[in-house]
């Protein structure tokens, strides 16, 4: 049910012949049930001359809560040129809240759903043993227990053990004589009534003399008596280049061999590792890929070269995303031109028409930390808060590691889960999604 409480406001019009005149009063409505309250231009219509009336708010919610202006327009349906309009203030108020009935009613306010919820309960039957029982009090909103713990029977045997069983809710005697121990073979055993326990009697046999290196006498109960579970050593695993001969001084194996020399490296790439299978040293070095920079402005185009150097050297680089490499001008790290008809950037989605100021701050982007871990934050100049970006992370050899979507919030977009990139030089490329404006920086993985 609608509930509306009229403030009425008194306006003083100087009406003209033939216009429109729009009066308003403010109102205050409560929102049911379901956090809704719906109006009607009469609602806040206080005298309107003439005309059809319409106003531009209806519906309100737990959003509205407060007051909200509302504009009535008063328009003369033979001359719609002829309008009029007022204000009127709603001021909306959360539902009411609802009468507890139960003395464990707790009614709270949830603005998600803008409505009360009830987050009382009746309190829990609390735990019993099966000697009591209970009963709920509504005058003190608990429940009230009773029952006696029954009396524990008196032991007559030495052995009686008297436990309380739940189940059963009743002593039950756990207790019964000891059983007789186990007894090696050489024992044996009688039960002493005075003690409550079993008398023990027999003597362990003598461990017989070693006449080898490698006797181990154990003794056996199944058989009992000792038994001889030495045996001369195993001979040991060997590797390739190696010999064993049984050495009964020691009562050990000697090894001999010696482990051959690793081949003298004659490139630069060269990585010898030996090889057990084969038993020699196998060479599993290669050279480093590069890829060729003929216009030395960093960025390789698709023809690849193999050198041993570490680092790229002039006229060579670590990636391939250069798409005129005849011109240093033309790069994925420039700024598109507007309206030169070029792909400046190497970037088809960045426009060519009038680059505004946004795309020349992006070049004002900073890496935190660098070199990283595991995590990267991206500092963003100002203006690009709450803007989307594609954020792509480029290898050596210009594969995509990374490629997703982020929306920088404080100006910082934060990328983690970074730890299963190995350690290597990297790129990333930061792409405005609304603009095409883009940025390459280096990256570096420890």
């Amino acid at each position: 049910m609608k509930k509306i409480l009229l403030f009425f406001t008194f306006n003083l019009f100087v009406v003209c012949i033939h216009a429109q005149t729009a009066s308003c009063q403010n109102i205050n409505v409560i929102l049911d049930e379901t956090g809704n309250f719906t109006i009607t231009a009469d609602d806040i219509n206080s005298g309107s001359s003439i005309g059809e009336l319409s106003i531009d708010i209806s519906s309100f919610t737990c959003d509205n809560i407060g007051a909200n202006n509302v504009t009535l327009t008063a328009t003369d349906s033979g001359n719609p040129g002829n309008t009029d309009t007022c204000v009127g203030v709603v001021t909306v108020f959360q539902p009411e809240e609802p009468e507890a009935i139960n003395c464990w009613d707790d009614y709270q306010f949830d603005s998600s759903s803008c409505s009360w919820q009830n987050y009382g309960y009746e309190p829990t039957e609390p735990y019993l043993e099966c000697w009591q029982s209970a009963t709920f009090n509504n005058d003190i909103c608990d429940w009230d227990i009773t029952g006696e713990y029954p009396e524990e029977p008196e032991a007559t045997n030495c052995w009686d053990d008297y436990q309380f069983d739940s189940s059963s809710c009743s002593w039950q005697n756990y207790g019964y004589e000891p059983s007789e121990p186990y007894l090696e073979c050489w024992q044996s055993a009688t039960f002493n009534n005075d003690i409550c326990d079993w008398d023990i009697t027999g003597e362990y046999p003598e461990e017989p003399e070693a006449t080898n290196c490698w006797d181990d006498y154990q003794f056996d109960s199944s058989s009992c008596d000792w038994q001889n579970y030495g045996y001369e050593p195993t001979e040991p695993y060997l590797e390739c280049w190696e010999t064993a001969t049984f050495n009964n001084d020691t009562c050990d194996w000697d090894i001999t061999g010696e482990y051959p020399e690793e081949p003298e490296a004659t490139n630069c790439w060269d990585d010898y590792q030996f090889d057990s299978s084969s038993c020699d040293w196998q060479n599993y070095g290669s050279p480093i890929i590069y890829y060729i920079d003929a216009d030395r402005d960093t960025y390789g185009s698709t023809v690849t070269t193999m050198l041993c150097d570490l680092t790229a050297p002039p006229g060579y680089s670590v990636n391939n995303l250069d798409c005129n490499d005849s011109d240093a001008n033309i790069n994925p790290g420039v700024t598109e031109i507007a309206g030169n008809s070029i792909d400046d950037d190497c970037n088809s989605a960045t426009p060519d028409g009038s680059l505004g100021i946004d795309g020349f701050n992006l070049e004002k982007t900073l890496i935190a930390s660098n070199p990283f871990d595991n995590i990267i934050t991206i500092k963003l100049p100002l203006s690009y808060d709450n803007s989307e970006f594609n954020i792509k992370i480029f290898d050596l050899n210009g594969r995509i590691v990374f490629n997703k979507n982020h929306s920088s919030i404080n100006g910082k977009i934060n990328i983690s889960n970074l730890n299963r990139l190995m350690q290597a030089l990297y790129l990333i490329k930061i792409t405005d999604t609304e603009f095409g404006n883009s940025t390459i920086k280096r990256l570096m993985k420890r």
